[in-house]
C-alpha cells in the first residue's frame, strides 16, 4: 500500500488581493501531556518523534479545531486532538477525549493471531463533525503505515458526544464488507439536527474502491461497489519535482447537496483522489 500525507493549512484570505495569512501554523507538532516526565520517557523511549507527527484532517465546532494526526510512523503521540481557537500561532495539541485513549495498546493479540478489539483509538483518519453535536471518525487500526505496519485492531468508526466528551459508539466495519486491500480514510455524515437518530454515514475505502454504508439507528452498515469509485488510469501517472510515480488512490471526497424534499433526501457528490471527475449517484 501507498499513503501519502498532507499537511494542514489553517487560513484567512483577504478578499481584494487573495494572499493568504497563517492562521495556525507548526514547525513541529507539540502535544499537551501529562505532565513533564511523560513527555521526556515518551522522548527517550521513542514514543515520541516530533517529526514523525504530520496533520491530516480537521473540523470545527464551536471555538474548538479538532485534528487528525495518523500513526503514519512510529512515535504519535496523540491520534486524535483538538485546539482551542485563539491568537497562538502554534498551540499544542489537547489528546481527546484523553491522552491515555490515544496511547497504543501493550497487546495486539490474543495469542492465536486475532487482534484483541480496544477502545483506543490506534490511527485516526477522516474526522466530521454533525448537526446533533457529534464528532465522527475513522480508526485505521493500523501503525507505522510507512515502516513495518502492525495491526491492533479492526478500522472502525468511533462516535463522540462533543457537549460531554463520551464516546457514544464504536462501530467495527464487518469483516464481509472489505476487500483485501481495504483502507478506510473518510467519512462524511447525513443527518439533520432535528433526526439525530436517523442518521447515515458514508465511509470511503480508498483502496478497496467502494463506499460503507452506516444506518446509525439500525447500528448496521452495507457496502456499495461501482467503477466510479476507482481511480482514473489516464490521471494517473504523475510527475512531482521530477519525480514520476503511479498513484492509485480511490474515491475519498464526499460532499452532500441540499435536502430535496419532506423525507430529507439529498444528493451525495464524490471523486476518487486521482481523478478530476466529479459524480453522484444520479451518473451510476
Amino acid at each position: 500500500m501507498k499513503f501519502c500525507a498532507f499537511f494542514i493549512l489553517f487560513a484567512f484570505t483577504y478578499v481584494n488581493c487573495h494572499k493568504f495569512i497563517d492562521k495556525f501554523t507548526w514547525r513541529e507538532l507539540e502535544f499537551v501531556w501529562p505532565n513533564n516526565d511523560t513527555r521526556h520517557e515518551a522522548l527517550l523511549n521513542g514514543k515520541y518523534v516530533p517529526s514523525n507527527n504530520l496533520p491530516l484532517a480537521f473540523d470545527v465546532w464551536r471555538d474548538k479545531i479538532f485534528l487528525t494526526v495518523p500513526r503514519w510512523k512510529t512515535g504519535v503521540a496523540s491520534t486524535l486532538n483538538f485546539i482551542d481557537i485563539s491568537n497562538e500561532k502554534s498551540p499544542a495539541l489537547h489528546p481527546y477525549p484523553n491522552f491515555s485513549m490515544n496511547q497504543l495498546p501493550e497487546n495486539t493479540n490474543d495469542g492465536d493471531g486475532d487482534e484483541q478489539q480496544h477502545s483506543n483509538i490506534i490511527s485516526a483518519f477522516g474526522i466530521r463533525v454533525d448537526e446533533c453535536d457529534r464528532l465522527w471518525i475513522v480508526d485505521s487500526g493500523l501503525s507505522d503505515l510507512l515502516g513495518q505496519t502492525k495491526k491492533f485492531q479492526n478500522p472502525a468508526v468511533y462516535i463522540f458526544d462533543l457537549t460531554t466528551s463520551k464516546l457514544i459508539r464504536r462501530f467495527e466495519i464487518p469483516e464481509n464488507q472489505k476487500k483485501p486491500d481495504s483502507f478506510f480514510v473518510n467519512v462524511f455524515v447525513d443527518v439533520q439536527h432535528t433526526k439525530c437518530g436517523e442518521t447515515f454515514a458514508y465511509v470511503a475505502d480508498i483502496y478497496g474502491y467502494g463506499i460503507i454504508v452506516y444506518d446509525y439507528q439500525n447500528d448496521k452498515s452495507w457496502r456499495v461497489n461501482h467503477n466510479y469509485f476507482s481511480f482514473d488510469p489516464i490521471h494517473g501517472d504523475l510527475n512531482v519535482a521530477g519525480v514520476n510515480f503511479q498513484w492509485h488512490d480511490g474515491v475519498f471526497g464526499m460532499a452532500l447537496g441540499d435536502v430535496r424534499n419532506e423525507y430529507g433526501d439529498r444528493t451525495i457528490y464524490f471523486h476518487a483522489l486521482v481523478s478530476t471527475n466529479e459524480f453522484s449517484p444520479l451518473a451510476l
